[in-house]
């Protein structure tokens, strides 16, 4: 698979579905049956894919919600970016 590029837009696989379960997100890629599910933060991350947000937008997106962001949260928003791109719960829009 492709790297995760800051400034392109990804969005969610249409064969993904979501669903709400207590404080987390449930997405499920029905095609292969791989799931993930992900904290609030994540919760952040998808919501803000499913705005045409680029990676970077998404990154100074949490930075302006969250206060105490850990120097590593760049990394790891790109991290998790691209597992889900990796396993196609998100393609390049």
């Amino acid at each position: 698979m492709a790297a995760i590029d800051s400034t392109t837009t990804y969005t969610p696989n249409p064969e993904v579905m979501t669903s709400r379960v207590g404080g987390e997100l449930v997405l499920l890629h029905v095609e292969s049956g791989v799931y993930f599910g992900i904290d609030p933060v994540g919760t952040v991350v998808w919501e803000s894919l499913k705005l045409g947000q680029t990676p970077a937008q998404i990154i100074a997106t949490i930075g302006a919600e969250y206060a105490d962001v850990p120097p590593e949260m760049s990394e790891q928003v790109t991290g998790f970016l691209q597992d889900l791109l990796d396993r196609e719960i998100i393609v390049p829009a």
